[in-house]
């Protein structure tokens, strides 16, 4: 009963800039298949707010008891994953309807998604009919009002064929206590107390010959586990989306993964005689939010004809697709903006921790929704793992506290 009228207060709350926070709906499919994609949601919500998995079945029906015997284990794997979330599915048609469920039906009042969390499809070139659900699916979330990211590793994160077997291992280790140190300054009685402990649980992966993965592999499945990152994270800020696109980087610098790494912004000039004037007033905007950087960098010359080798990548890129020498030309400016990001890209962040940028949107009902990934597969390739985010238009971010 309790939780059914925190339910009702949080949805009589009204709506305001300083309450909010990433309630995120993250397409996983299975969770246990696409561990490191689960692990970055969590980061985003870690024990503050909202994370639903959402898992899209389709071809042949599922019986009903063997879904719910599903939903049961994944239940049970996140619990064990210590990631606090729940997990839904439901058997569709097509991965467009499913994903339209999810977005439609996740949630309770208040206690629903704001923000879709999706893996970059890297299958695009060879799935066209693929790629109009994949965007569809993108228009889909902002029609319900909800912020849309994506994220890209460089060897995705499927591992559905590559983990034969998963168990957990539980340990009880010390329990640091915050106080300790105040507690010794104070003259007390020296009583034996009993160590304090407290269990972790460690997921040990195996492969289909039962031995353990590679080092690689496992480091790719674990990438947002608790190492500590040391270098950047970088956003290049494109478009103004309410300001989700620096309030994100900020909430992983707050996790401490991240707590140590620096936050470097990037935006493009308009003019090279406005480079100061820009500069300047994004470091008072994240001095304003209160948002700690270390540099802010503006990037001139994106208008600038893209390099002969780029341009050489792309056209590779887009063999063979059912892209058009007419969309081509149409979208010539567009295309040519993003092989330059995709050189400025490489040139600043090919180092970092992560790289974070507005997403950009394509024309609904006028861009081939082939040539919209081909960017962003551009852009994105064999960089760190990189998020790009496009918000709703709603401030996410107050002057005020």
């Amino acid at each position: 009963m309790d939780a059914v009228k925190q339910a009702h207060k949080l949805t009589e709350t009204q709506d305001h800039v300083k309450n909010y926070r990433p309630k995120v709906l993250a397409l996983t499919g299975n969770p246990g298949h696409r561990p490191a994609l689960v692990d970055f949601a969590n980061l985003l919500t870690k024990k503050t707010s909202l994370l639903i998995c959402g898992h899209v079945l389709t071809g042949e029906s599922v019986p009903s008891n063997a879904l719910s015997a599903l939903k049961e284990n994944v239940q049970a794997w996140l619990k064990d994953h210590a990631v606090r979330g729940f997990y839904i599915a439901n058997h569709s048609s097509s991965f467009e309807e499913g994903a339209k469920n999810c977005l439609t039906m996740a949630g309770l009042g208040k206690l629903s998604p704001n923000l879709l969390l999706v893996g970059f499809k890297n299958d695009w070139s060879k799935n066209p009919s693929g790629n109009n659900e994949y965007v569809n699916t993108l228009f889909c979330a902002f029609e319900q009002r909800l912020s849309v990211t994506i994220l890209r590793a460089k060897d995705g994160f499927d591992y559905s064929g590559v983990i034969a077997a998963e168990t957990t291992v539980v340990k009880e280790v010390a329990a640091t206590d915050d106080h300790s140190d105040d507690e010794a300054e104070k003259p007390t009685l020296k009583v034996a107390a009993p160590v304090k402990t407290r269990k972790v649980s460690t997921a040990v992966y195996k492969g289909a010959d039962n031995l353990p993965l590679e080092s690689k592999t496992l480091a790719n499945i674990e990438m947002f586990k608790d190492g500590k990152k040391t270098g950047y994270i970088d956003v290049w800020w494109l478009y103004d989306d309410g300001g989700l696109t620096l309030l994100l980087p900020y909430i992983l610098t707050t996790r401490k993964q991240y707590k140590s790494c620096k936050l470097r912004v990037f935006i493009l000039a308009n003019r090279n005689d406005q480079l100061d004037m820009q500069q300047r007033q994004m470091a008072t905007l994240l001095a304003k939010f209160r948002i700690d950087y270390s540099d802010v960098i503006v990037i001139p010359d994106v208008t600038k004809k893209a390099d002969p080798a780029t341009k050489a990548e792309f056209q590779a890129l887009i063999a063979g697709s059912d892209i058009g020498e007419e969309e081509l030309e149409k979208e010539r400016e567009k295309t040519n903006r993003h092989m330059r990001l995709a050189e400025m890209l490489r040139t600043y962040s090919s180092e970092s921790e992560i790289v974070v940028m507005t997403l950009p949107l394509p024309r609904k009902g006028h861009t081939n929704p082939a040539l919209y990934m081909a960017w962003l597969d551009l852009m994105t390739k064999n960089l760190p793992p990189t998020l790009l985010i496009r918000g709703n238009q709603e401030p996410v971010l107050t002057f005020y506290s």
